[in-house]
């Protein structure tokens, strides 16, 4: 990876030198005892009053380019966290002094051998925004060559810019809910074609990890004890990254930006290249600051603001695609796993029996399995089968497959002979679209009625969600075969008797459903985790009492057009209220049932039995835990959805209602 620029602390040194060399008195960056300094601080002083005058500290565009937020007190900063960044010793929290500082930075003379590390280098974005507004005359300025500035810009020559989402990967807890990052477009081919788009640059920001404990790994991330920094690199890096080792699908946002733009935010990367910022995993992360970058094109956007709490990648990618005339329609780069998949789509069940042989045979021999096919026929089936293996081993750059090294090879020599180009790979799916999803942080309310015993319980609901998608609702901009939830809470008011008391009825801290199909050739397990806190007996109209759980399970799922059907069995362990007593460990299954009734509608269905085992009262094992929940979901857009449901517990004979459900 390749960092943007040195380190600045070398401004903070020339200052030095100027300042021993004239003798050691100071006023803000100058020396002030000789007739050159004092000639420059005359110089930065004019100006530094011309700047108060037109109130230029207060500019939006000044706050952009220091990346100030105003955080949930009121109080404005920068999210840098590198002194280096600024000229200032309040630079992090003073836009005024910050202001004065870099004014002062601009007169500094050059050193001869080193005049990179000089603001109008170093700086070059921020620098020539004050000499704009202010309207100093360029003679006035050190005359600088910019050397390292000037290779950079020369080897990117950026033509344009994209905001990048790669897609949901549940694998790694960093990137389950998708990443942003930036494309630098080179160049442009025939008819506005990008036929070098691989060699374009990456601009990515990210954190640097301390540990690889898996219980440290979420604490210090949610804590902000990692450094994030940004770095540059080949684009097919990142696509050979996250398109073919974790099968994640690529969607390209082309800025629709102007040249003058595209260098400006250029710039601002250059400046901010080799910065660090604390990551924090819930708000300060990688898309939220590259909404910060990308804000410094137009202050007026307000792109980060509504992002004080919470920052997903794909909300942020959202709010970037709601900005009227900002981005291009996006471009589709499936994964290896999407590849594969269209694949075998073209075949019909004889070819999908031949492709089975040519990847699970041993030996096999090619000529024998391909007889009596065509030319097409033959093409078709070798490039599924080498997908396939590239997908299985996550076959990336000069990485080869172990288990299937030979047989690559002879299906690529038996390939070269057949002299038909492959059937293109151009399906698109445009209900996965990430920026056509509903938002991801979710409050919500229902009425219904419950019967518990012999006793009608009328109650209201009020649940909380942050992030990120239910299963349950219809699956525009998110996978249909991934279910996440992460610290959802619901109060409940019981309307019963005259009574009023809100209490907390549940917690769910995380929950993840899987739920990939089974295909003819791959058979991929779908699997369940998740930690919960839900009301146990007859408490559960009062929610006095809650058990605490963790479990989890595997099973398959299978598709019959738009139905997806998934049984798995399931393992728990749980503790209530009532102590050690109530520890126990229970087995079962759930099975259930998504249907799409239409593009916005959705019904589903979910049943959960499970038989604890009390280690320390076997007096209550034996006893089944059912459960079972019917819901009928219509989406109105990617901000408000209504619900009807119904449902039964041991204690709850049945029930049901309506559930109003609002995205933000």
């Amino acid at each position: 990876m390749l960092r943007f620029a040195k380190s600045p602390l070398k401004l903070t040194m020339q200052a030095f030198v100027v300042c021993m060399l004239s003798g050691g008195g100071e006023t803000g960056l100058f020396a002030s005892n000789t007739p050159v300094a004092i000639e420059q601080l005359q110089a930065a002083e004019a100006w530094k009053k011309r700047a108060d005058e037109i109130e230029l500290h207060g500019s939006p565009a000044w706050r952009a380019q220091l990346l100030y937020v105003t955080r949930l007190a009121g109080r404005n900063s920068s999210v840098v966290d590198s002194s280096e960044f600024f000229f200032a010793k309040d630079g992090k929290t003073n836009l005024h002094s910050e202001l004065y500082a870099s004014i002062d930075a601009l007169f500094l003379p050059v050193i001869n051998d080193k005049p990179d590390d000089h603001a109008l280098c170093r700086f070059p974005r921020r620098s020539a925004w004050i000499v704009e507004n202010l309207q100093i005359p360029n003679e006035l300025l050190p005359k600088v060559t910019c050397k390292e500035l000037d290779r950079f810009l020369q080897q990117q020559s950026a033509q344009g810019i994209s905001l990048v989402f790669a897609s949901y990967f549940i694998n790694n807890p960093a990137s389950m809910f998708g990443h942003t990052f930036l494309r630098i477009h080179r160049g442009k081919g025939p008819g506005d074609g990008e036929p070098n788009a691989l060699l374009d640059s990456a601009v990515n920001f990210a954190a640097n990890p301390t540990t690889d404990n898996a219980l440290l790994y979420p604490l210090m991330g949610l804590t902000g004890q990692f450094a994030g920094t940004f770095s540059l690199m080949p684009y097919y890096l990142k696509v050979q990254e996250y398109n073919n080792a974790e099968s994640r699908d690529l969607w390209e946002y082309p800025l629709n930006i102007s040249e003058q733009q595209v260098k400006n935010l250029m710039l601002t990367l250059w400046e901010v290249g080799p910065v660090k910022i604390d990551y924090w995993y819930i708000d300060e992360n990688c898309s939220y600051i590259l909404l910060l970058v990308l804000e410094t094109v137009n202050p007026g956007m307000n792109l980060a603001k509504s992002f004080n709490v919470m920052a997903t990648p794909a909300d942020t990618l959202r709010a970037v695609v709601a900005q009227p005339g900002l981005t291009k329609p996006p471009k589709y780069r499936p994964s290896a796993l999407s590849t594969y998949v269209q694949r075998e789509s073209y075949l019909d069940d004889d070819g999908v029996a031949r492709l089975k042989k040519l990847i699970q045979q041993n030996p096999v021999v090619i000529d024998d399995v391909l007889a009596g096919l065509n030319n097409d026929g033959k093409a078709s089936v070798i490039d599924a089968a080498i997908d396939y293996i590239d997908f299985d081993e996550d076959v990336v750059g000069n990485k080869l497959p172990e288990k299937q090294k030979q047989r690559r090879l002879d299906l690529l020599k038996a390939r070269s002979i057949v002299l038909v180009p492959p059937k293109p790979i151009d399906k698109i799916p445009f209900d996965e679209r990430p920026d056509r999803g509903h938002w991801s942080m979710r409050v919500g309310v229902s009425a219904g009625v419950h019967q518990i015993k012999s006793e009608q319980v009328r109650a209201v609901d009020f649940d909380w969600r942050p992030t990120l998608h239910d299963l349950a609702t219809p699956s525009h901009g998110y996978s249909r075969e991934l279910e996440l939830k992460m610290l959802e809470f619901k109060f409940r008011q019981n309307m019963t008797n005259g009574k009023s008391n809100l209490r907390l009825h549940s917690a769910t801290p995380f929950e993840v459903l899987s739920i990939p199909p089974l295909g003819r050739v791959k058979k991929p397990l779908s699997w369940t985790f998740g930690l919960s806190s839900v009301p146990v007996g007859v408490d559960d109209a009062e929610g006095s009492c809650h058990q605490h759980s963790m479990g989890g399970g595997v099973g398959a799922s299978t598709r019959v057009n738009s139905a997806r059907f998934f049984a798995l069995g399931l393992v728990r362990l749980a503790v209530n209220c009532r102590g050690y007593r109530s520890l126990n460990a229970a087995g079962g299954g759930m099975l259930g049932l998504l249907s799409d009734l239409s593009e916005t509608s959705k019904v589903s269905l979910k049943s959960v039995w499970l038989r604890p085992h009390f280690f320390h009262d076997a007096s209550r094992n034996g006893v089944w835990e059912r459960s079972a929940e019917l819901k009928v979901t219509k989406l109105l857009n990617n901000a408000h959805e209504v619900s009807l449901f119904a449902h039964f517990t041991n204690e709850i004979k049945g029930g049901g209602g309506l559930s109003y459900g609002y995205y933000f």
